[in-house]
């Protein structure tokens, strides 16, 4: 995995295998779905900003707020 998303899963403290002292999330590693959407939300590009719009303005029902 690119080595920001490695420092952005540090950051809100999730790890995962320790290769050579260097904590890291590798291809077939999965993350938690709360850990995903905070990562979704650091994204500065048109289709994360829209991912983001989706999520952050639809309800549990599916419903548009």
């Amino acid at each position: 995995m690119d080595k920001r998303v490695n420092k952005y899963l540090s950051e809100f403290g999730f790890h995962t295998n320790a290769e050579n002292g260097v904590l890291t999330c590798g291809h077939d590693d999965f993350i938690p779905e709360n850990i995903f959407y905070r990562l979704a939300m650091k994204a500065k590009n048109e289709m994360a900003e829209k991912f983001q719009a989706k999520v952050a303005d639809e309800n549990s029902d599916g419903a548009n707020i």
